[in-house]
């Protein structure tokens, strides 16, 4: 068993489906599957349920995962602690962030760019619940998203930086915004707005703020791309609801105009790291956040 067959098996296991997995390997299909069938042959088990596709892991090829996810994290950082002692610090950082957040994470970004250009950032928006099970699995680093209520039973987490998410409205209707900075979800009551989908955890915070409030909005459209968004609240179609530092960015950018919404915070955000097994490049992405605080 070696470093890449696991490489392999990972890949795998997270595409389910052995031409793809072949592809993010640049490797040919058969290769994959050869491999696959010999450590196989070396475990003496089954890992994978296959017929003339991937089915699913064995239970044994789940315990596998379950090292394997260690194992190439563990090289991952081995690589960038070495890299410290050769020059500077190199290898991949790897962040999942919610849709909405206050949190001006490209800013920061920039700085850690800055100070350590030869670390690549892998950045991907994803859902609050994929950035918990990927700092489990060991395929993320950090995530910025939503602090559970119940913090005391997420024990094997720290959130860093934690910041109140504010709601602000973005409308094309400047004549609505003219003399106002800042309007109340009441206000907001019989409006046309569009939304994001409602499968994402900011949506359900603002569905639940607007029922607490007993507002009743006219939804028109509900979309998990903010371009889309943005383009519908520029074209008339309604007004949107969506975190405060997003329409900052979307007003400037779409020329349309926005109101933060007093009494709108939703549930907190921050960044979210495992509190044991950190690459050399996640503790720098930390002190490096620290400063920016405190700057």
């Amino acid at each position: 068993m070696n470093l890449k067959q696991l490489n392999y098996f990972h890949q795998l296991a997270k595409h389910k489906h052995f031409a793809k997995a072949a592809k993010a390997c640049h490797i040919t299909q058969p290769t994959l599957s050869a491999s696959i069938s010999a450590l196989e042959r070396e475990l003496n088990t089954d890992l994978v349920i296959r017929n003339s596709q991937f089915l699913a892991l064995t239970d044994e090829g789940k315990i596998l995962l379950s090292h394997a996810e260690k194992i190439l994290f563990e090289q991952q950082a081995l690589t960038q602690a070495l890299s410290v002692k050769s020059g500077e610090l190199s290898g991949k950082l790897k962040l999942g962030v919610v849709p909405q957040s206050d949190k001006d994470i490209i800013s920061i970004v920039k700085r850690f760019n800055h100070k350590y250009p030869n670390i690549t950032l892998v950045l991907r928006v994803m859902s609050n619940e994929q950035i918990y099970q990927e700092l489990d699995s060991h395929a993320l680093d950090i995530g910025l998203g939503f602090v559970p209520p119940n913090e005391a039973s997420f024990s094997a987490y720290q959130f860093i930086a934690t910041c109140q998410n504010r709601l602000a409205y973005i409308t094309n209707q400047k004549s609505i915004t003219a003399d106002l900075e800042t309007c109340s979800l009441s206000q907001l009551d019989g409006q046309k707005i569009c939304l994001l989908s409602e499968n994402m955890k900011f949506r359900q915070l603002i569905d639940t703020a607007l029922e607490t409030n007993q507002i009743k909005i006219q939804l028109v459209l509900e979309t998990d791309c903010m371009l889309s968004l943005a383009t519908a609240v520029k074209q008339g179609l309604g007004g949107a609801i969506i975190s405060l530092s997003s329409a900052k960015a979307i007003a400037e950018a779409f020329q349309l105009t926005y109101l933060e919404i007093v009494g709108g915070e939703l549930s907190k955000t921050a960044f979210i790291t495992r509190k044991t097994s950190m690459t050399p490049a996640t503790k720098a992405f930390l002190a490096l956040l620290d400063e920016y605080q405190q700057s």
